[in-house]
């Protein structure tokens, strides 16, 4: 009898000012990234952060920093085509790379307790706008980036 109040106790239980975010119907934690060589603006999901890169390309890099710095991206989407991580190969080498006609990203983790990304992205010789959406996840530490990158060629 004890055993029964008890569950239904804790189940009759719900904290109204529940102000975690979610993502979905899972709780998580946005990751604060420091960026160098490009402005990137914090926002509200479904991007945590956005960006533009120049038509002519560019070389920036971001690191992870506070307490929710653990992460690293797993995966890279450009124009809708996706790259994804290899963690196996991550473990091992201590470093991850992604690569198409567009350029590379390449990872590494910097501390124990941070990753950094370098991005060297080549110009974009076509009217088209170049998208970007970077992942970076690791259990429930998340953060979704967007970034753009205008054509060189006028339409």
């Amino acid at each position: 009898m004890t055993t029964l109040l008890c569950i239904v106790t804790l189940a009759g239980c719900k904290k109204d000012d529940d102000s975690s975010d979610k993502l979905g119907d899972v709780p998580y934690s946005v990751i604060e990234l420091e960026a160098e060589g490009i402005s990137l603006f914090k926002q509200e999901l479904p991007y945590s952060y956005i960006g533009t890169i120049p038509a002519q390309g560019a070389t920036f890099t971001f690191t992870t920093v506070g307490i929710n710095s653990w992460a690293w991206i797993n995966r890279v989407d450009v124009d809708g085509i996706g790259y994804w991580d290899d963690y196996d190969w991550y473990v091992e080498s201590g470093e991850m790379v992604f690569s198409g006609e567009w350029g590379d990203i390449k990872g590494i983790c910097v501390r124990p307790e941070s990753y950094q990304a370098t991005f060297n992205i080549k110009e974009n010789p076509s009217s088209d706008v170049r998208e970007f959406e970077i992942i970076l996840q690791s259990g429930n530490l998340y953060n979704s980036m967007k970034l753009t990158q205008e054509g060189s060629e006028q339409k």
